[in-house]
């Protein structure tokens, strides 16, 4: 749930999503948010106070974004009345782990990087094995402008969450940043095979083969992204082999 959650706040960063984006995005929350009562039975006797806080933030992630996808509609104002109550809640504690990363969450969004960097840090000291805060740490680095030190936090996310494509992608993002293009193009060749179907993995790489003059691979990875769903132009016109020398 947590994976699906921080997914989702990636991939919608941009208020205007593309058409076959937004379709998959209402498909895959509506099939969450139809799960949501077995999913939280799941959790009982087993959540924290904070990680009940962690559970509920996502779920209103995942509602939210569910009610915008379906704006007008009865459905989306039933939603946005449940997700109200989500967000009424108890807050976590501030001086938890959880607290800090709830605290870095907030900040992030309103535009506050480096001071999300010092929560989500604090959230890490207090738990070094906390991913979420890791990874926070790492976007709230990256945005901020230091690459070094979010490449840093996100190879602990890796370390943490192996399987985690978006772990990957977020370092291979960094290591760009550092101009360890070779670097980058590892971590983001990663986060494809571990799924297939993250385009934005797919077309990093490419943009990586293409400035080390690999056409033929880029134009691999560009029809890796396209057949995932990459939304026009980004892919479309990107995916044909490339043109070889004529010997005339």
């Amino acid at each position: 749930m947590h994976a699906f959650a921080e997914r989702l706040r990636f991939a919608t960063a941009s208020d205007a999503l593309p058409l076959a984006l937004a379709r998959t995005v209402e498909r895959d929350c509506r099939a969450v948010w139809d799960r949501r009562a077995d999913l939280s039975r799941s959790l009982t006797g087993q959540a924290t106070p904070e990680r009940d806080r962690a559970w509920r933030d996502d779920l209103a992630e995942v509602g939210g974004q569910l009610a915008r996808l379906t704006r007008g509609t009865a459905e989306s104002a039933a939603i946005s009345a449940e997700v109200q109550s989500l967000a009424g809640s108890p807050p976590a504690d501030p001086g938890t782990a959880w607290g800090h990363v709830a605290a870095g969450r907030a900040l992030l969004g309103g535009g506050d990087s480096m001071r999300a960097a010092i929560e989500f840090d604090r959230a890490c000291r207090l738990d070094p094995a906390l991913l979420w805060g890791q990874y926070g740490r790492g976007v709230a680095l990256l945005s901020a402008g230091d690459p070094a030190a979010a490449r840093e936090a996100f190879t602990t996310a890796v370390a943490l969450a192996p399987g985690a494509a978006w772990c990957w992608y977020n370092r291979g993002l960094a290591e760009r940043q550092c101009g360890r293009t070779e670097s980058a193009a590892a971590d983001f060749a990663r986060a494809g095979e571990l799924d297939p179907d993250f385009w934005p993995a797919h077309l990093e790489l490419a943009s990586c083969h293409e400035r080390a003059g690999r056409t033929a691979a880029a134009a691999e990875a560009f029809r890796r992204a396209k057949a995932a769903g990459a939304p026009a132009p980004e892919a479309a016109d990107r995916a044909a082999p490339p043109c070889r020398p004529s010997n005339r």
